[in-house]
């Protein structure tokens, strides 16, 4: 039996949140041999000394997230897990306790920017996915309190803006993390057909996505605060298409974006999104930035602009490429610890995902 300072050290480990063996693992590592415990002596121990057990169910719970977790922060917290929702992770319930969030990505580290919004309050794995034989990509899950976290269902069910958002702060940060998923910023040649010195025109697009009432929300809350917008469409429903990443998919829905045009609101929708949380975007938005800073009194060439945008095409392309490289290493490796027997499978039956750390 532990003596009184380790039991009680074991006694706070326990309400923390590990299970039986972890308690037992950490604390019998500090003992003496004779006083080292399993877990079911542990357990008996516990409920000898007035040790309130925790139910099956929160044992489970607690297990798997590791200690205690934190609610949502703030309601800007939660509007930027409502638009990762709503735009490009997948949301289900795991077991009776917990939502678990998926994030499937060619960028790391768009990746690693989400999980630093969740750190702290769950199970945090990055790990990569098989998609094809020459395709891979990170994939991203993250499991949360159920209890804390049950409105991110509502919101994939409803795909609207939430309702809990009132203030443009939090107006802000889910519009900002929209576009991280589904939206873009751009800067094209105007008039190119009609002169040899054409101007440059700039576009944000903070969603492209094929519900309309979402679509719809986004146009009228925006247009509210002061903006021209404008709904467009992308591409014809039921047509065999390659994305950019040379995976074939066929639309089912027509896909419907809304765009903001007009440079002054281009200018000022920027500088109100602030940071946008994928690093690549966010390199496209402060270059925007710069070059409409430095034309807000006169046009600016298009000769000019386009070099800053091939380059940083060029820059994005290159980090798809090297985000599907490592994570098709990371796979391989992981892949050969498991056949070496110096890691134990615990994927579901013929998986084509990596293990996470």
């Amino acid at each position: 039996v532990y003596p009184p300072p380790y039991l009680g050290a074991a006694a706070m480990l326990y309400e923390m949140g590990y299970s039986y063996r972890e308690v037992c693992d950490a604390v019998n590592a500090l003992v003496e041999p004779q006083y080292k415990m399993d877990e079911e002596t542990l357990r008996n121990r516990f409920v000898e000394v007035g040790v309130k057990l925790r139910r099956p169910e929160e044992a489970v719970r607690m297990a798997t997230l590791r200690g205690p977790r934190r609610p949502p922060r703030d309601t800007v917290q939660m509007a930027m897990a409502a638009a990762l929702v709503q735009g490009d992770a997948a949301v289900r319930v795991k077991g009776r306790t917990m939502v678990e969030v998926v994030l499937n990505t060619p960028y790391e580290a768009y990746a690693r920017a989400v999980a630093k919004i969740f750190e702290g309050h769950g199970t945090i794995s990055l790990g990569a996915r098989k998609y094809t034989e020459n395709y891979y990509e990170w994939q991203l899950i993250i499991r949360l309190d159920l209890k804390d976290w049950y409105f991110l269902l509502e919101c994939k069910r409803d795909m609207r803006i939430p309702d809990f958002m009132r203030t443009d702060e939090e107006l802000r940060a889910y519009l900002a993390t929209m576009l991280a998923c589904e939206g873009y910023i751009t800067w094209e040649a105007a008039n190119k057909d009609r002169t040899v010195n054409p101007t440059t025109k700039f576009l944000v697009v903070p969603i492209t996505n094929t519900n309309k009432q979402l679509v719809d929300d986004i146009r009228q809350v925006l247009e509210k605060r002061g903006y021209h917008t404008s709904v467009t469409p992308v591409d014809k429903p039921f047509k065999q298409h390659i994305d950019r990443f040379g995976r074939p998919f066929k639309s089912k829905h027509q896909l419907l974006r809304v765009v903001i045009y007009r440079k002054d609101e281009v200018y000022r929708m920027l500088r109100w999104l602030g940071k946008i949380p994928h690093p690549m975007k966010e390199c496209y938005r402060i270059w925007a930035l710069r070059l409409l800073t430095s034309s807000i009194n006169k046009p600016l060439r298009w000769s000019i602009s386009k070099a800053v945008k091939d380059r940083l095409d060029e820059i994005i392309e290159k980090s798809v490429l090297i985000g599907r490289k490592r994570a098709e290493r990371y796979f391989y490796e992981m892949q050969r610890k498991i056949d070496c027997g110096l890691m134990r499978d615990t994927r579901p039956h013929r998986a084509q995902t990596a293990l996470h750390t």
